[in-house]
């Protein structure tokens, strides 16, 4: 940092507040306006009286481009955390010699989303999101009734709720702590009913919802 006046180089230490006093196109101008302390309690307390006058009669100008360069390394990175998909658009498959129209189900899919994110626009809380989604989804398994001589009842049927495995990618947006995006992906439901079940393996897609409840970047 820069003392507006003379050039002379500053260095402003860990922990110093400061009142932002002006910007324009290429630099920010502060003034320091006193400390942080750590008390015993290991919280971290504001002391506005700790500033010497010397400090506080400089005006520093930062550079915007170390500013923003600063920022972008620090935000960009790893990360996790845990996402919905409240609902997923099937589109129209052929599943032996029938043809299945497009439809929206409701197979709640809850899992990890794991991938790399970059900040975006001038805020700090704006974030796009590119990784990869997994985890354990229900689904709607559709069983006919039995007659009385074990044939199938084709206007009896009823949806059993199974557990399943789904998996996809995506590109989310993170604003502040909520996250929205678009992920595409595949439900596997194993075992013998997979191969009774039309959507198996099958794409879909979905838009996805999520919270940041921790700081769990990896950068």
């Amino acid at each position: 940092m820069t003392n507006v006046n003379d050039n002379a180089v500053y260095t402003m230490q860990p922990g110093t507040l400061y009142r932002k006093m002006d910007e324009d196109n290429q630099y920010l101008y502060l003034k320091s306006i006193g400390r942080t302390e750590v008390t015993a309690k290991k919280e971290v307390k504001a002391c506005y009286s700790t500033s010497t006058p010397d400090a506080r009669d400089i005006l520093y100008k930062v550079e915007l481009t170390k500013i923003e360069a600063y920022q972008r390394v620090w935000q960009q990175g790893l990360f996790w955390n845990a996402m919905m998909l409240p609902v997923k658009y099937r589109p129209v498959i052929n599943f032996n010699g029938k043809e299945y129209p497009k439809e929206f189900s409701t197979d709640v899919s809850i899992g990890q989303f794991l991938g790399y994110r970059v900040k975006v626009g001038k805020s700090y809380t704006q974030f796009m999101q590119a990784g990869v989604f997994a985890g354990p989804t229900m689904i709607q398994f559709p069983t006919a009734a039995i007659d009385a001589n074990g044939n199938p009842i084709p206007d009896k049927i009823s949806n059993d709720n199974l557990i399943g495995f789904t998996h996809g990618a995506g590109l989310v947006f993170q604003f502040e702590r909520l996250q929205l995006g678009l992920v595409i992906g595949k439900d596997n439901l194993g075992g013998e009913k997979s191969k009774q079940w039309q959507y198996d393996n099958q794409r879909w897609y979905s838009f996805a919802i999520g919270y940041k409840f921790f700081d769990n970047k990896w950068a």
